[in-house]
C-alpha cells in the first residue's frame, strides 16, 4: 500500500511538472510574441516620425525652389509664372540612398483654379462678380440647367452671414431636418470638401457616355480654397476656367489663349493677356475688366504633394505654399498627413 501511494504521490508530482512546464513555456512564447510586436510597433513609429521628417524636408525643398525661381525671374524680367516651368511641369524624385528611401512627388500653382474664398467679398457678403463666375462654372462643366439656379442660392446662403434663405437656397432651417442634421457655415470655405456639405451638390448627373458623377465631383478638380483673395493667373488657367470666368469669350477663343500661355515667353502682364487679339469679344463691343475677377500672371500659392517611401511604408504629405511676390520668401499655409 506504501508502495502504491508513493507512486501515485510521484504520478502526481510528473504531471504537475509536466504541466508547470507546458505553462511557463506558453508564458514565455507570448511574451516573446509580444515583445517581438513591441519591438515591430517600436520600428513602424521610428520609420513613420522619419518619414514625416524627411517629408518636411521635400517640403522645404520645394519652398526654396520656388523663393529660387521668384529671385531669378526678377533679375531676368521674367516675373511670372507657368505651367511649364521646371518645378511645376515635372515630378520629383530624390532616393534615400543610405536607408533605401524614396521621396517622390510634384508642385502645383492653384491661382488658375477658381478660388472659393473669391465668393465672399467681406463683412459676411456675397460677392457678386465672384458668385457670376462661380455659376458659369457650373454650366461649363455640364450640370443641367434645373439644377443650376438651386446650386448657387444653397452657396450663396452657405457663404452669406445672414438666415435668410434664398428662393432655392438653403440655410439651418433645411440642414436641421436632415438625417445627420448640421448648420450653414454662415462664412466663407474652409476646404473644397466642404462643398459637400452645401444642399445640392450630391445631385447625381448623367453623363454622355453612360457614366454619372455628383455635381461636386464635377466641379472638384477646378476649385481651390485659399486663405485670401486671389486674381486668376491667366498663364495657368484652363480652358474651362477662362470660358467661366470671362463669358465674352467662345471655346476657340479660350483655347488660343491656353495655347498662347504655353508658349516661351507666356503672357507677361496682365495687359498683355487682355489685349490679345483672341480676347476681343465677336459682337464688336468694350469690354470693362473691373466686371470680371482680376487677372495676373504672377501666382502667391502653390501646393506640394509628395510621399515619402521608407521600410515598406508610405508617408504622404499634402502642402499649400505661399510666397511674397515681392522678396520671393515663402512659408506654410497648411499641411497636412495624406493628400
Amino acid at each position: 500500500m506504501v508502495y502504491k501511494s508513493i507512486r501515485r504521490q510521484s504520478g502526481v508530482a510528473l504531471i504537475m511538472a509536466v504541466v508547470s512546464v507546458a505553462i511557463i513555456s506558453i508564458i514565455a512564447v507570448a511574451m516573446s510574441s509580444e515583445q517581438t510586436l513591441l519591438i515591430r510597433r517600436i520600428q513602424n513609429t521610428i520609420l513613420v516620425d522619419s518619414a514625416w521628417q524627411y517629408a518636411i524636408g521635400g517640403e522645404q525643398f520645394a519652398a526654396l525652389a520656388l523663393q529660387k525661381e521668384q529671385v531669378e525671374g526678377k533679375k531676368n524680367n521674367e516675373d511670372y509664372d507657368h505651367s511649364n516651368e521646371v518645378h511645376l511641369s515635372e515630378e520629383f524624385a530624390f532616393p534615400l540612398e543610405d536607408i533605401g528611401g524614396v521621396i517622390a512627388g510634384d508642385m502645383q500653382e492653384l491661382q488658375g483654379l477658381f478660388n472659393l474664398t473669391n465668393l465672399e467679398s467681406g463683412n459676411g457678403a456675397v460677392s457678386t462678380i465672384g458668385m457670376a463666375t462661380f455659376e458659369n462654372l457650373i454650366s461649363q462643366v455640364g450640370v443641367p440647367q434645373s439644377l443650376r439656379g438651386g446650386l448657387a442660392a444653397s452657396v450663396s446662403d452657405w457663404v452669406d452671414a445672414d438666415q435668410q434663405e434664398l428662393a432655392n437656397g438653403a440655410e439651418d432651417s433645411y440642414y436641421q431636418t436632415l438625417e445627420k442634421p448640421y448648420l450653414a457655415a454662415n462664412q466663407t470655405f474652409k476646404s473644397v470638401e466642404e462643398l459637400r456639405l452645401v444642399r445640392g451638390f450630391n445631385e447625381i448627373v448623367p453623363l454622355p457616355n453612360n457614366e454619372e458623377k455628383t455635381v461636386f465631383e464635377l466641379l472638384e478638380e477646378h476649385l481651390v480654397v485659399l486663405p485670401t483673395q486671389t486674381a486668376l493667373n491667366v498663364n495657368t488657367a484652363t480652358e474651362t476656367i477662362l470660358l467661366a470666368s470671362f463669358p465674352h469669350l467662345n471655346a476657340n477663343q479660350a483655347a488660343e489663349l491656353v495655347e498662347r500661355a504655353k508658349e516661351d515667353p507666356p503672357f507677361s502682364s496682365a495687359s498683355d493677356f487682355t489685349g490679345h487679339s483672341a480676347n476681343q469679344p465677336q459682337n464688336g463691343q468694350s469690354i470693362d475688366w473691373n466686371d470680371y475677377l482680376p487677372v495676373d500672371v504672377r501666382s502667391e500659392y502653390f501646393s506640394v504633394n509628395l510621399t515619402v517611401s521608407l521600410g515598406g511604408i508610405d508617408t504622404p504629405l499634402y502642402s499649400v505654399l505661399r510666397r511674397n511676390l515681392d522678396d520671393g520668401k515663402v512659408h506654410v499655409v497648411r499641411r497636412q498627413r495624406g493628400k
